[in-house]
């Protein structure tokens, strides 16, 4: 099997646009999609289709590529095209524009009234960069499927909507393809392999709720388990193949990191026992800050940017599972922790150091189409969840003996380099390998500091387990970890799922198990006279064993005593603090220093608004301060938005005046055009209109 690249470009020669279904109250009712970095964006399914509809197009003027366009686009050989679409940021100064449209009554040939409406557009002089794989099974057919693909692509005139009133057309261009540099690859046994996603995904899983569709923050190790047997299904090496069997190997979940230096950091799903802070009470220290009393507590934003802001201190309140009677331990000062994972750099017992972190996501309006027709069903508009491209995530898998190890990296070397891509999820999305290292050891079980007669366990994946009449356990109980001699189950704080799945390649659907489900918790009392020496071996065996059915496939993973459940937010009315967290300040230096710029800035935003005599002069008309605070919290090109303001100037409408006043006393006086400042002052216009 060979992989055929072909490098190409896409030029915007008029404005397009290609719709999210979601507006942005007070700026447009459509919006244009975006990227990570929110700039225009080709999704690769619309692109895919494009090409499709393309290359039938050629196929029909020349009936030699039939039988081409069947091998591309029927899946017949299991392959799919990946498309890798990247924004040329060099492209277009002003990559955004926004059009007005209305309806017109065909009775009197005038506008319908209140079908005014505004719709974002990327600009004319926009340029995408295309990456476009495609997996050959038959070689001999490579020159003829380049051709075709090339024809196609060349073909290519229009995208988005709008085309008949003057919109969407482009130009492709074919370039040259630059050589592919494989990644450093030593095999290991156990394997710890990172993973990036190349393609917004939707990891099955999540569930459906009415007509959206949710996905999975981490990838399970059934879907991974997939991915690897479905190339070993396509692969044409000979040999044995039998590495991936049942009960050769194990494998663990792949969850989501923020880093590629994954030799030194371990994730862990957070225990569904931590509680974090909810973010009011942040603001009670603002007296001891010496933050003047006369600023709103909404003018003050001391949270960092994303990373420092979810770091254990300023993100954690408490850990429920380990309870002291004299304390109450579910108050109202927190909240519950959904979906995250937790980030350690070294030991498990470095937790103060370590970050939450949460997969970046985003919402995709989409359409079912009907299968005979290919057009989109009556009442077919559904949304999706889709994790976005470029997420990372790291698991590792490791084999029974050394032997299937390096015949696994043998088979899988194309991919285990990064030459050749992995597909996962709906779509077969693709994803790329960018590092493998050797595995992280297990954690290292040791008795807690302050808490001798309790044990915890933390599932770091879903378990499965079942009673003698085969129906699911929902606990774990001392039994079912043959220590009913040593422990009583005296807390838990825990959770089960359904778990859905399908038999190999075959698409057989498995009987559905119901798991308990990743970061659940128990507590255990050791019995009168029983100690952790006593079952310290037992407690490490089964930690390196895992716990339940389906071990392969990533579920059974389990940790005792993680350090974590000794943490609790500090009780000053108590002089025995011997086991909580000291803490020596009620927010940490740089939420300090965030508050005194925070009050800075109220300040700056009062003396510009006194200056020009606040609202009373203005007249800015509460739709219009929300379009401003929109546009500045999306944070608009400069460009951008001067050219809104002109374009709004030149234009005969109700808010004319607003736009004269806003470049006037506020766009033309803020020095460097600070967002910060302008922003400030409209949410104090806006607090006075409320």
């Amino acid at each position: 099997m060979k992989t055929l690249r072909i490098a190409f470009s896409i030029e915007t020669l008029e404005d397009f646009h290609l719709g999210t279904g979601l507006d942005c109250i007070g700026l447009y009712d459509d919006g244009q999609v975006k990227d990570l970095q929110g700039m225009p964006f080709i999704p690769s399914e619309t692109l895919k289709g494009l090409l499709k509809q393309s290359c039938a197009e050629v196929k029909k003027v020349n009936a030699f590529y039939n039988e081409i366009y069947e091998e591309i686009f029927s899946f017949r050989n299991l392959s799919s095209l990946d498309l890798l679409i990247k924004y040329d940021e060099n492209s277009s100064d002003n990559p955004f524009i926004i059009h007005t449209f209305t309806k017109i009554d065909e009775n009197t040939g005038k506008g319908e009234s209140g079908s005014l409406r505004d719709i974002e557009f990327g600009s004319k002089g926009c340029i995408f960069n295309v990456d476009l794989f495609f997996d050959i099974k038959n070689t001999d057919k490579e020159t003829d499927i380049k051709t075709f693909l090339e024809l196609g692509i060349q073909n290519l005139k229009w995208i988005g909507g709008s085309r008949r009133r003057g919109f969407g057309k482009v130009k492709c261009s074919i370039n040259d393809f630059e050589p592919h540099n494989p990644i450093k690859h030593n095999p290991s046994n156990p394997m710890r392999i990172l993973l990036e996603l190349k393609d917004d995904v939707c990891i099955g899983g999540g569930g459906y709720k009415g007509n959206h569709i949710q996905t999975l923050y981490h990838i399970n190790a059934t879907t991974i388990l997939g991915m690897f047997r479905n190339v070993l299904m396509k692969a044409q090496s000979s040999g044995d193949m039998s590495f991936l069997d049942d009960g050769k190997f194990k494998l663990t979940n792949f969850y989501p990191i923020n880093s590629e230096e994954i030799e030194d950091l371990r994730v862990i799903p957070a225990p569904l026992s931590l509680r974090k802070i909810k973010p009011v009470n942040k603001y009670m220290s603002f007296k001891q800050e010496r933050i003047s009393e006369d600023i709103p507590h909404w003018a003050i934003d001391i949270d960092p940017k994303e990373g420092c802001k979810r770091s254990f201190d300023n993100f954690v309140n408490q850990d429920l599972l380990i309870t002291d009677s004299k304390k109450d331990s579910d108050g109202a000062s927190d909240k519950s922790i959904s979906n995250e994972y937790i980030i350690f750099k070294g030991s498990l017992n470095n937790y103060e150091n370590a970050k939450f972190y949460k997969p970046k996501t985003n919402l995709l309006m989409r359409n079912r189409i009907e299968e005979s027709s290919q057009k989109t069903q009556d009442d077919g508009v559904f949304t999706q969840e889709a994790l976005l491209s470029g997420n990372k995530f790291v698991g590792e898998i490791w084999f029974n003996n050394n032997e299937d190890m390096k015949r696994f990296a043998e088979v899988f070397k194309a991919f285990l380099t990064g030459e050749r891509f992995f597909h996962l999820g709906k779509g077969a999305k693709p994803v790329s390998v960018i590092k493998t290292t050797i595995g992280k050891p297990k954690h290292k079980i040791s008795e807690f500091s302050y808490h001798k007669k309790y044990i915890t366990l933390t599932l770091e994946s879903d378990i499965i387990l079942y009673d003698e009449h085969l129906m699911p356990k929902l606990k774990i109980y001392p039994e079912d970890l043959g220590l009913q001699d040593y422990l009583l189950l005296k807390n838990d704080i825990s959770s089960t799922s359904i778990n859905q799945s399908f038999t190999g390649l075959a698409g057989m659907r498995r009987f559905t198990d119901i798991s308990i489900e990743k970061g659940s918790c128990f507590l255990y009392e050791f019995k009168e006279g029983k100690s952790f020496n006593d079952i310290n071996n037992t407690l490490e065996e089964l930690q390196n064993k895992g716990l339940g059915f389906k071990k392969s496939e990533g579920f059974g993973r389990i940790i005792f005593n993680l350090p974590i459940h000794e943490y609790q937010k500090p009780d000053r009315k108590s002089k025995d603090n011997y086991h909580f967290k000291k803490e020596t300040s009620l927010l940490p230096h740089y939420q300090k220093r965030n508050l005194k710029k925070a009050e800075e800035l109220f300040v700056e935003a009062e003396k510009l608004l006194k200056a020009e005599g606040k609202n009373s002069e203005h007249g800015f008309g509460k739709t219009f301060i929300n379009k401003i605070i929109t546009m500045l919290e999306a944070g608009e090109d400069k460009n951008k938005i001067e050219y809104l303001i002109n374009h709004n100037i030149s234009k005969n409408t109700n808010s004319k005046n607003d736009w004269i006043n806003f470049k006037k006393h506020f766009w033309d006086k803020v020095e460097n055009k600070d967002y910060e400042i302008i922003k400030m002052a409209f949410l104090i216009l806006r607090s006075e209109n409320e």
